[in-house]
Formats: structure tokens, C-alpha cells, sequence
């Protein structure tokens, strides 16, 4: 209604981002977020929306991952931090 992206859809987007460069960066456990925290700097505008993450940290049990989201015109919409819980055992 307001003619911006929903927060909650934004904070979709990086949570899973953020859980994908987490995985990828551990491909043989499992990995899931345990704490998650996002900060909308700018409205996001629909259209084009990039969303990026990497590893800050890593031990054997917990992750930490930063993403952000950026608009067409590349301006810095959201940002994001999370903690990953890491399962070296795949469970069934």
C-alpha cells in the first residue's frame, strides 16, 4: 500500500541468503539460524533487489553472517547479521 518492498519479505530474502553462504561455507552439516537481527536503512522501492552475504566467523558449533540488500540504483536498503547453528551430524 505504501509502494514499498514489506519488511518481512526483505527480511526473507536475507535470512535466506545469509543461510545459503552459511551452508555453503560448511557443505557437509547442517546449519540453522539461531538468532537473527535486521536493520532497514532505506525503503526498497520494487524492482530489481540484490541481496549479498558472507561469513564474518566461524567455530565448530556457531556461525556469524553478514548480508545486505541494495535497490536498482545500488542504494544500501537493509542489512542483516545472524547466528548459525552448526550440527556437524546430518540428523534423519
Amino acid at each position: 500500500m505504501m509502494g514499498i518492498v514489506n519488511g518481512g519479505v526483505l527480511a526473507s530474502l536475507l535470512d535466506n541468503t545469509m543461510g545459503i553462504a552459511a551452508a555453503a561455507n560448511r557443505p557437509d552439516d547442517q546449519i540453522v539460524t539461531s538468532n537473527f537481527n535486521v536493520h532497514f536503512v532505506h525503503p526498497m522501492r520494487a524492482g530489481l533487489l540484490e541481496v549479498r552475504a558472507h561469513v564474518v566467523h566461524s567455530t565448530n558449533r556457531m556461525m556469524t553472517v553478514y548480508g545486505s540488500v541494495t535497490g536498482e540504483a545500488g542504494r544500501l536498503g537493509t542489512i542483516g547479521t545472524g547466528s548459525f547453528r552448526v550440527n556437524g551430524e546430518l540428523m534423519s
